[in-house]
């Protein structure tokens, strides 16, 4: 039954992985960020950190709540500074580098 397992999560990665990304609409106002219809405020996250993967930029926003996943948002190199800028009047900046289940994560596209 394991062996029927495995394959079966390896079959569930392969169709995931083959998946065209969601393309999603971002804004950043004074009261927080807009993803496609919804607000996350500003006081919902405790801090927040770029992440350069190859040629891809990120900004990932940690929640103050323990175990809510953070938010990514990736954005085009010229518009970084205007982004950091605005993040950082509201929230502290930290260093944050991609863990090895973000990699494999990002790796297959999931």
């Amino acid at each position: 039954s394991f062996a029927v397992l495995l394959a079966v999560i390896a079959v569930v990665v392969v169709v995931y992985s083959r998946r065209p990304p969601r393309e999603l609409t971002y804004s950043l106002s004074d009261d927080g960020l807009m993803i496609d219809d919804k607000l996350h405020s500003f006081s919902d996250f405790k801090s927040f950190g770029v992440i350069r993967d190859g040629e891809e930029f990120s900004v990932m926003l940690i929640p103050t709540q323990r175990f809510q996943p953070g938010i990514t948002v990736y954005f085009p190199e010229a518009q970084g500074e205007a982004i950091v800028d605005v993040l950082g009047s509201r929230l502290p900046m930290k260093d944050l580098k991609l863990d090895a289940v973000d990699r494999i994560v990002r790796l297959l596209r999931l």
